[in-house]
């Protein structure tokens, strides 16, 4: 005799909860228009956009390009093996490489670490830089802002670049040689015949960094500065403090902002001051141009010091802005 099932109480209300769910997609998303989604992704945030990007086959193609334009526009990187091993994977990548807009680079070249100062001595760091840069020109992205910076506010280290923690494990005894910096940025973009459009310098209160572009003769940046091969093309950026100082236009062209003309300042403040004293060779190049324009923006100009300044460009100066 066949078995019989009887139900209980407790089957029959499972059962008529059951039947009271609306049957559901488990996910509606795949089913709107690929235009939907990708406004949507283009709303997202990196971190948003990681987890789309591994959601599933659509969703990766269609957050790939939105997080690469948040993520990987601006980087920093350092002149160590794990650092650089990174930004050639990144330039290398279809569309990661073309997303890029500005890169920076510093290096310790006084390390303690043996394996990093070897990296450096044996020049590493120019052949890796340059396979970058080649990556880039594959896939015509030949705009990318190149640059330095030291990382520093003050003593403490800040917006590391890529695997410094990787690299550095804990070692914090970091001080930065900005000018050797760029040197082999340079001559990364000479090898690799990356055309230099805009050169960026993003230095902190750390003063000696700039002290050591402002004070070596003959150094890269005062060279591309008494380049004519250059000037024509170049665009060349110094952010110290929260001060900006922007050189274009075959040097005709001059933009401060937050600067001082006061001749009382002193310190690491000095660099604030737009003078001979702070800024050395840098000043030395600037003032031997013929400037036919310059704008003041927030900046604190003492009137005899700054008729100073307007005065040697009196025959070319045009164009006078303030703010």
């Amino acid at each position: 005799m066949p078995l019989i099932k009887i139900e209980t109480t407790a089957d029959l209300s499972a059962k008529q909860a059951t039947s009271t769910i609306p049957a559901t997609n488990s996910s509606h998303v795949p089913t709107l228009p690929n235009e939907v989604i990708s406004m949507i992704a283009h709303e997202c945030d990196p971190v948003d956009l990681k987890n789309m990007c591994l959601a599933s086959k659509l969703m990766h193609q269609v957050s790939t390009e939105p997080f690469a334009r948040k993520k990987f526009s601006r980087r920093r990187f350092i002149f160590t093996y794990q650092s650089m091993k990174a930004l050639i994977d990144i330039t290398a990548h279809t569309v990661f490489g073309r997303h890029l807009t500005c890169l920076t680079f510093v290096a310790e070249f006084d390390m303690i670490q043996a394996m990093h100062k070897a990296f450096l001595d044996r020049n590493h760091h120019i052949r890796m830089l340059t396979l970058a840069l080649k990556n880039l020109r594959k896939c015509h992205n030949t705009s990318v802002i190149l640059g330095v910076h030291d990382d520093f506010r003050g003593d403490d280290l800040r917006r590391r670049g890529y695997a410094f923690e990787t690299s550095f494990k804990g070692y914090i005894a970091y001080k930065p040689h900005v000018s050797k910096t760029l040197d082999a940025v340079l001559e990364a973009r000479r090898r690799s015949d990356y055309p230099l459009t805009t050169l960026k310098l993003c230095l902190s209160d750390n003063c000696n960094t700039l002290r050591q572009l402002a004070h070596e003769r003959d150094n890269a940046l005062v060279s591309l500065l008494s380049e004519p091969e250059y000037i024509s093309r170049l665009y060349i950026q110094i952010n110290v403090f929260y001060a900006k100082m922007k050189v274009s236009s075959n040097l005709n062209r001059l933009e401060l902002s937050r600067y001082d003309w006061d001749e009382y300042i002193d310190g690491p403040c000095e660099l604030l001051r737009f003078d001979n004293h702070s800024y050395g060779e840098i000043w030395e190049a600037i003032n031997s141009k013929m400037l036919q324009a310059i704008s003041i923006d927030r900046s604190n100009a003492v009137y005899k010091d700054f008729v100073t300044f307007l005065q040697m460009h009196k025959d070319s100066l045009k164009t006078l802005e303030g703010t």
